[in-house]
């Protein structure tokens, strides 16, 4: 079951990114950046599906909520963009933070579980690169 326990992390950072990103989509100015964060909750959002249902393939039951460490986040989220004068700046850079967490998390799960979940889980790694990609080419456009 330890598999069933690395799926439950992932699906809590998913979760946790997805209210992340709900919030700084709340909080952006831009609207082109609201739509990106947006994008980017679903993008969680649907990670956080794709490993449900792994979970219930192995057998596994399925934890519910964010994690703690999300939660503080997301509050550090509140108070940087309230100190920060709630810029659109400040919202990228804690993002890009805590997308690139979320590649870690995700490197950890693929070292840990079989070759076949592995590499779907390597999918959700590489989009997840992909976006930490594009969030420096946001931040050097602000």
């Amino acid at each position: 079951m330890d598999t069933v326990n690395e799926l439950n992390t992932l699906i809590s950072r998913n979760y946790d990114a997805e209210e992340g990103f709900k919030l700084a989509a709340e909080k952006a100015k831009s609207p082109g950046l609201k739509d990106y964060f947006i994008r980017r909750s679903k993008m969680h959002y649907d990670f956080g599906h794709d490993i449900k249902g792994e979970i219930k393939n192995l057998g596994g039951e399925i934890d519910k909520g964010t994690s703690i460490k999300g939660d503080l986040h997301r509050t550090w989220l509140n108070i940087k963009s309230a100190v920060a004068g709630d810029t659109d700046e400040a919202l990228v850079e804690e993002c890009l933070r805590g997308q690139k967490t979320a590649e870690e998390d995700y490197q950890q799960a693929v070292n840990k579980v079989d070759s076949s979940l592995a590499s779907k889980l390597a999918v959700h790694k590489g989009t997840i690169v992909d976006s930490v990609n594009e969030w420096k080419q946001l931040e050097g456009n602000m």
